[in-house]
């Protein structure tokens, strides 16, 4: 894994193409570019490496080499992602490796495991930039400049264009059952990437002062409906975990008044803990399990919450609430678990009770209930619940990569007062108080595809691939 610490904490693995692809000489031009930084050489020779490249790479298009081509684009990538001049280099190379991928997608030179490979190399291409766009650009150089929208409009163009990588609607519908599920688990983190960067874009939209870029939420809003919905079919071909996701929404339908009332907090056994599952059921549930648990519970949230008819008083109320809170039993389960030490899981839990907190207040009837599809559930119950638990985590200074807010407690505080008394849910996403937005405290969380899988591609004798989960 190789980074660059003075532009961002992301981090770059590079691999071993096999020994067919690495004796080319467009791989090795690549290598000699990727080790001049490793080495620390000068600007200039770095940048005499990188016009080799291009001379192999013009060779290679030439004689129609691709392949090749594919794996030193993508050791070219990452150089410029750790140490290239600028983001827009970067985009534009990352832009190279994925427009050489689906050519050969397109070709059918590539399938099965092989195919899912360049994806996962995609992804790890894809990642580092969102981690560089997010603390270089938005976070350092100031979330509402002209720098930050800039970025926005290049990572939002690289990803359409990206977007064949995606499964489509018919695709998540008509999963085989012998699909491998380490393929399915590609896709899902496929899925997140754009989930993160797009649900980032619709905040910035929203908190914008530019009237073009808040026309723009329209489309921006579609992207993500599209992309929820993708997302929660998916999830639900996975073994196990759609057996914890019904848990954490049938407890809250089988609540009752008598089991909250009167109470003046909730802890976790009251809220109703999770049994969470794991993906392998010979063994304990994994982080990542309850990772993909709160993904799906979050995605129904705010799918809900896109819904053209998501005001206070409508028939989707019932939905947003109840995926409220189920995203905060599944929170209670991992709290209760065996993670707690994970620091990753506090993070996991902070992100998801802060979205879970901002819209069980907003889901608030007059006489302090939550509407669930069959009950009432005290939202004063459930409201002191997260925010309990959501202050240890401000106190240990549980915050995504760059340092959070000071007096957090009090800023979160008063973004659900605001999500409280707002006249609809729709005012939420425009939320802020003393000038800091909803997007800008959005950059302290933890994006939706960390902690999902580890997974491992083994290389065999003929140089072919084959995807496993560990």
């Amino acid at each position: 894994m190789f980074g660059n610490p003075d532009r961002s904490h992301a981090g770059i693995p590079v691999f071993n193409p096999t020994t067919m692809h690495a004796s080319a000489p467009v791989y090795r031009s690549a290598t000699a570019l990727f080790m001049s930084y490793v080495r620390k050489q000068s600007v200039v020779v770095q940048r005499m490496y990188l016009e080799k490249y291009y001379h192999a790479a013009r060779k290679c298009i030439e004689h129609s080499a691709v392949p090749e081509l594919i794996y030193a684009s993508y050791l070219v990538a990452a150089y410029s992602l750790i140490g290239g001049e600028s983001v827009s280099e970067a985009m534009e190379k990352t832009g190279m490796f994925a427009h050489g991928a689906l050519l050969l997608i397109r070709q059918g030179s590539i399938q099965g495991d092989e195919l899912l490979w360049i994806e996962n190399l995609w992804q790890n291409l894809v990642m580092a930039l969102y981690y560089i766009h997010h603390e270089t650009v938005v976070r350092r150089g100031g979330a509402m400049g002209r720098r930050s929208a800039d970025s926005f409009v290049q990572l939002d163009r690289l990803l359409n264009n990206c977007s064949p990588f995606l499964p489509s609607d018919i695709d998540v519908a008509t999963v085989p059952v012998s699909m491998p599920l380490a393929a399915v688990c590609v896709k899902v983190t496929s899925l997140s990437i754009y989930l993160q960067f797009y649900f980032d874009y619709f905040l910035f939209a929203r908190s914008s002062r530019n009237e073009a870029m808040q026309k723009d939420t329209t489309r921006l809003r579609g992207i993500l409906v599209s992309i929820l919905g993708r997302i929660c079919q998916l999830i639900s071909h996975l073994p196990n975990i759609p057996d914890a996701i019904y848990e954490s929404y049938r407890r809250v339908n089988g609540e009752s008044d008598s089991d909250v009332a009167g109470s003046s907090s909730l802890p976790s056994d009251r809220l109703g803990n999770v049994a969470l599952r794991g993906m392998n059921s010979a063994r304990q549930p994994k982080i990542s399990d309850g990772a993909l648990t709160l993904l799906y519970c979050f995605s129904q949230l705010l799918l809900n919450l896109q819904h053209p008819s998501s005001s206070p008083d409508s028939t989707i109320q019932p939905d947003i609430a109840r995926s409220a809170v189920a995203l905060s039993r599944v929170c209670s389960s991992l709290e209760s678990g065996s993670f707690k030490p994970e620091k990753t899981v506090g993070l996991l839990i902070k992100r998801s009770l802060f979205w879970a907190g901002l819209f069980t207040r907003a889901t608030h009837l007059r006489k302090g209930t939550l509407r669930t599809s069959q009950s009432f559930v005290s939202s004063n119950v459930v409201n002191e619940w997260i925010m309990q638990h959501l202050k240890s985590y401000f106190h240990l200074g549980f915050y995504w990569r760059l340092p959070g807010f000071a007096d957090e407690e009090s800023l979160v505080h008063r973004f659900f007062l605001q999500a409280e008394f707002g006249s609809s849910h729709d005012d939420v996403w425009s939320a802020s108080v003393d000038g800091v937005s909803l997007f800008d405290y959005s950059l302290t969380l933890a994006p939706w595809f960390v902690a999902f899988f580890s997974i491992r591609f083994d290389v065999h004798s003929d140089g072919s691939r084959s995807i496993r989960m560990i």
